[in-house]
């Protein structure tokens, strides 16, 4: 017994070292292994920063390519609005003098299509004066006052006298005496002295 515990008093120091490097060395590779994860990790943080950089990258492109596109697109609004005011213009122009030929069918015709368009033109009130006179001497009574009162509501220009004399006219064709002289009389002493004025008087007397 004695000789088994002497044994092991001499064997123990000598395994020490032993351990202890082993230990050391087991420590040294994981403190390795730390360090490599790290790297790896760092890498990969690295990857997806660059990653990062260029998704908002492309996303200020999208965001500019978008606001690009508006401004284009604004651009083109406003060009095609353009285009379609000097058409409608021409178009006036062309309606008007087929009015002044006393083609009266045709020019309401072209009348009619500009109205029909949703645009806010400067002519469309001076379009509904004119469509209104055709319409008067196409026999069309009814829409002719229609239109010629839909053009003084919405209208204070110069031309409102001679509105009101042809609805007045409208109304003698419809054999509305009293209605058209209501509005002769009222010509006659809102426009005094005016050249509408003098034809109103006139047709009171005609028709009274």
């Amino acid at each position: 017994m004695k000789k088994l515990i002497s044994l092991i008093l001499i064997f123990v120091p000598l395994m020490l070292p032993v351990y202890a490097a082993s230990k050391n060395s087991d420590l040294q590779l994981q403190i390795e292994n730390i360090k490599k994860s790290n790297l790896v990790l760092l890498n990969r943080l690295n990857t997806l920063e660059h990653e990062l950089a260029i998704i908002l990258n492309q996303v200020e492109i999208i965001k500019n390519n978008h606001v690009e596109n508006n401004n284009y697109k604004n651009s083109n609004v406003i060009m095609s609005e353009k285009i379609s005011e000097d058409i409608l213009e021409e178009e006036f122009k062309i309606a008007l003098d087929l009015l002044k030929k006393e083609k009266y069918s045709e020019a309401e015709e072209k009348f009619n299509k500009i109205l029909e368009i949703n645009y806010d033109i400067k002519l469309i009130n001076e379009i509904k004066f004119y469509s209104g006179i055709c319409k008067y001497k196409l026999g069309k009574f009814k829409e002719s006052i229609a239109q010629l009162q839909n053009y003084i509501k919405n209208n204070s220009t110069n031309r409102i006298p001679e509105a009101l004399i042809t609805i007045a006219d409208n109304k003698i064709a419809l054999n509305d005496i009293s209605g058209a002289t209501e509005i002769l009389r009222t010509i006659t002493k809102q426009y005094k002295n005016s050249e509408v004025s003098l034809k109103a008087e006139k047709k009171l007397k005609m028709i009274n």
